[in-house]
């Protein structure tokens, strides 16, 4: 029953197939916020898991963010001086299409696939980097290998 280890590095590996640079996993207070990591950078959080006939559901949070970059030219305009507004897009974009992979059921040969409704909330300046992005709620289901006696 490896099912926590399948599901987690599927997830790895579709958010680096969709342009995060960087992915961990851990709680809230695992995230790198020293600049050191490379962006954009993912963080798992592993929330749930609900055992069901043969199947798992575990469901996750999925921090995505990237830098704030500031224009020293002050700017008035709905854009503002910072790039704000394109990581919002960007981010979104990137989670949008790993959100899309298990809805479709592509999780690989083990079968992995979305449940239910997922959210996007967005958030800025977060963390002590002004980091901006967006974190997805995600149910993943997987068959259970094992049998019901």
């Amino acid at each position: 029953m490896n099912q926590f280890y399948a599901i987690t590095k599927s997830l790895n590996d579709t958010l680096q197939d969709k342009g995060f640079e960087v992915v961990t996993i851990g709680d809230n207070f695992k995230v790198d916020l020293e600049r050191q990591t490379i962006f954009p950078y993912a963080h798992i959080i592993p929330e749930t898991s609900l055992k069901q006939g043969n199947v798992t559901q575990f469901t996750f949070s999925i921090i995505g963010m990237d830098l704030v970059d500031f224009n020293k030219i002050e700017v008035t305009d709905f854009f503002g001086n910072d790039n704000v507004q394109d990581v919002l897009n960007d981010i979104h974009n990137r989670l949008s299409q790993v959100l899309e992979y298990y809805e479709r059921g592509e999780g690989s040969e083990l079968l992995i696939k979305a449940e239910g409704e997922s959210t996007l909330t967005a958030f800025m300046h977060r963390f002590k980097n002004v980091l901006t992005g967006w974190e997805l709620g995600i149910t993943l289901t997987i068959p259970t290998n094992g049998s019901i006696c």
